[in-house]
């Protein structure tokens, strides 16, 4: 059996990923009802819901570094709330830089999309530009291609690549094939990348398989096949993964998900084991809904022993808000309760993750209360990302007077030795 060529590989794993992971869901790309669903945000579904999505924040937390790279991620919508265009700004605090990327829809009169625009950069990189065209072309059962046109600037030179993809979907609407022809200015021997799926009765994915074709030879990548289990309600309780990298291989397990549900059915928490090349890694994912079952906030934590965990992740989800008005009526109804439970909790033991910002919104004083017994610095920072206000106090708490600040959205961050929280107020 012939082996693939490494940049083969590399697209594979590496490049292809990074590729489709802006794709949208085949609801969003074939259904005018769902066009206004945002799929591919995070890693665990699709964050899809009346409100429109407005912006994502992206806390990413590296043990040896004390401040977190950020990625801000704004959403935008036409008159017809079809999602119009992204924009994601990101800060490397590590390496110090900064990159960033846009994207731009137009759709079919159906509200398919038709083509898609993106462009991205890297402060780094300052003379290099990456530019990608995508044009879709669907058929009688919803499947489609992507025929795609990638163009790299620098100061010196343009470069151009054209890139085909197929997706396939099943009489159930999931997909079922992926196959993408690698151009030949990366691989000359006719490689094709190829992914098929198989699902359970339920519709979850029961088996994966990926595959690299070249020269009319086939290497099986990686197989995956899931065991899943469920509660009442269809809701999945865990899943056990298994892998091989070839046919003839053998099986080894990969990772082992459990999920768990709050009164509402909403799942609140998922926990996974993986191996990597030093052990076992242990994740712990939580998830906040507001009162539409939005989802909110997700925090991510990790540890190899599964005892000791470490922040790794903290993701905040804002929607779009019809009237600020409106937002303060509803937020007024549960101000004096939730006063009356910071008086009586004061000086209580605080919980991590009880982390309040109110009121809000607020015309004058926020009252920030962290959950952190500790010394904390808090940040407040505007809709531009320029910090306005910073203070350090003793035990995560703090009443700031908002007045003198101009209308609108802001960050506020708390920074503790026990960790970091992050939250979005309005100022009217």
């Amino acid at each position: 059996m012939k082996k693939p060529s490494l940049i083969s590989i590399l697209l594979s794993v590496i490049v292809l990923p990074c590729y489709n992971q802006q794709l949208p869901e085949r609801e969003t790309v074939a259904s005018e009802e769902n066009a206004d669903c945002t799929s591919g945000i995070t890693s665990f579904e699709a964050i899809c819901s009346m409100e429109a999505l407005d912006s994502v924040i992206h806390f990413e937390f590296r043990e040896d570094h004390p401040d977190p790279n950020i990625s801000r991620k704004f959403f935008y919508f036409d008159e017809n709330s079809l999602l119009d265009s992204i924009v994601e700004r990101y800060e490397d605090n590590v390496f110090k830089y900064t990159s960033g990327y846009s994207v731009r829809y137009t759709y079919e009169e159906s509200g398919r999309i038709a083509d898609v625009f993106k462009s991205s950069w890297n402060d780094q990189i300052r003379h290099l530009f990456i530019l990608i065209r995508e044009t879709y072309n669907y058929d009688e059962s919803g499947s489609f291609t992507r025929n795609s046109n990638i163009e790299w600037r620098t100061a010196n030179d343009t470069s151009r690549l054209d890139v085909n993809e197929a997706y396939a979907y099943d009489a159930s609407s999931q997909l079922s094939d992926y196959t993408m022809n690698i151009p030949r200015e990366i691989n000359p021997d006719n490689a094709i990348y190829k992914e098929v799926y198989h699902y359970d009765s339920i519709g979850t994915l029961s088996s994966e398989r990926k595959e690299l074709s070249e020269a009319g030879e086939r290497l099986n990548l990686v197989e995956t096949r899931y065991r899943n289990n469920y509660r009442e309600q269809n809701l999945l309780h865990w899943i056990h993964s298994d892998t091989r990298e070839n046919e003839q291989g053998d099986w080894h397990q990969a990772e082992q998900l459990q999920f768990f549900y709050d009164e509402l059915d909403r799942n609140t928490m998922r926990t996974k084991t993986s191996e990597s090349n030093t052990g076992p890694v242990h994740e712990k994912q939580l998830f906040s809904y507001d009162v539409v079952n939005n989802v909110i906030k997700e925090i991510r934590y990790i540890s190899s022993d599964s005892v000791h965990y470490q922040l790794a992740d903290s993701v905040l989800y804002y929607y779009a808000m019809a009237d600020a008005e409106e937002v303060k009526e509803n937020e007024e109804e549960k101000e004096e309760e939730e006063i009356e439970e910071e008086e009586d909790d004061f000086f209580s033991t605080p919980d991590p993750f009880d982390f309040k910002l109110f009121p809000n919104p607020t015309d004058g004083i926020l009252h920030v209360r962290s959950g952190f017994d500790s010394p904390s610095i808090i940040n407040i920072i505007d809709a531009a990302g320029k910090v306005v206000f910073t203070t350090r106090v003793e035990n995560g708490v703090a009443d700031i007077d908002l007045s003198p600040y101009p209308d609108g959205f802001y960050i506020i961050t708390v920074t503790s030795v026990l960790g970091y929280q992050t939250g979005k107020v309005f100022k009217f």
